[in-house]
């Protein structure tokens, strides 16, 4: 088949915004404290204590495990690395923390909001909205406007995106709901994908 000036547009328009959208996912990422079931390195600072303790771990769900942790002191600073099993829930876990410089004591608490992949709800949400409603767009426009090659991209784009999202989650959430929507996404990519491409087949033969 051969493509006319507005298939060919087409074309170049969805490449651009697909390799755009790829383009401000690297751009956007950040660096957030913790992120869901990876070992956690507690570090704490200070100028007068001999000695800090992990005292205890509260997790979202209000539960707590109690820990009698001894910090390794380098300097001025005290780290321990905690294991990630005390980092399977989403939301902020806090780590209960105790000092002495050898006469006082203080106590004080760290706290990590964990998230599947480290990426901040607040801060992301807007571009993740955008991105889904850029992909989906691309991906109804070229398969209802009878744009072949636009549909396959986009529907391979949306395969992408749901891929994606069923192994980070959205925004900070993963749960019931996400799933559905990735699964979603997944199988409308496909199907606009394949059909569109078995349509394309059919009428080169």
């Amino acid at each position: 088949m051969k493509l006319n000036n507005y298939h060919k547009a087409g074309i170049v328009c969805a490449l651009i915004i697909c390799i755009g959208i790829s383009m401000m996912m690297l751009a956007s990422a950040e660096y957030l404290p913790h992120q869901q079931n990876t070992n956690f390195t507690l570090t704490i600072t200070s100028n007068n204590a001999t000695a800090c303790n992990l005292s205890s771990i509260q997790y979202p769900d209000g539960t707590s495990s109690l820990f009698n942790l001894v910090l390794t002191k380098d300097g001025q600073t005290f780290y321990k690395t905690i294991a990630s099993g005390n980092y399977s829930q989403l939301g902020t876990t806090c780590h209960l923390v105790s000092c002495t410089d050898g006469t006082t004591q203080e106590t004080g608490s760290v706290c990590r909001e964990v998230t599947p992949s480290g990426n901040s709800g607040s801060n992301n949400s807007a571009f993740i909205i955008l991105v889904f409603a850029l992909i989906y767009g691309i991906a109804f426009v070229g398969f209802f406007g009878k744009n072949e090659w636009v549909a396959i991209l986009g529907g391979m784009a949306m395969l992408g995106l749901g891929i994606y999202t069923i192994n980070s989650g959205i925004i900070v959430y993963q749960d019931a709901i996400t799933k559905v929507l990735s699964w979603t996404t997944i199988g409308l990519g496909a199907f606009f994908s394949l059909f569109t491409g078995l349509e394309l087949i059919n009428d080169n033969l």
